[in-house]
């Protein structure tokens, strides 16, 4: 039978084969790092960064995504972070680096970059 020959199954597959599909172009994400160090143990957070993000906000996103409480203290111009879960300001206080460097501002002034790595140390 003609239905059965090589050649027509051979047609028939090209046929019915789905079409090949172009590769996806997938954009790069800019990403930052936040390692938050508890004294006793250390979180580690990685995600995207939009342009322009300040600290803060990129600690914020971290916080949420670990599930961590922030306390900031509200008086004056900018807000000051002074607690992460239970770790809160008493004798010990929160100090933020960035790549390495102790911040001499605060998160909310603080641009973040892609790779840029924030650093929160409670001691």
């Amino acid at each position: 039978a003609w239905l059965q020959s090589a050649g027509y199954k051979s047609l028939f597959e090209r046929v019915a084969a789905p079409a090949p599909q172009p590769t996806p172009v997938v954009a790069a994400v800019d990403k930052a790092r936040v390692v938050i160090d508890f004294g006793n143990k250390k979180r580690i957070f990685e995600g995207p960064i939009i342009n322009n993000q300040n600290a803060a906000d990129t600690l914020k996103k971290a916080a949420l995504a670990g599930k961590l409480d922030l306390k900031w203290n509200e008086v004056g111009l900018i807000p000051r972070l002074i607690g992460i879960g239970e770790f809160t300001n008493d004798s010990k206080f929160w100090l933020a680096y960035l790549n390495g460097k102790r911040l001499t501002v605060s998160l909310y002034e603080t641009k973040i970059k892609p790779n840029d790595e924030l650093l929160l140390v409670y001691q």
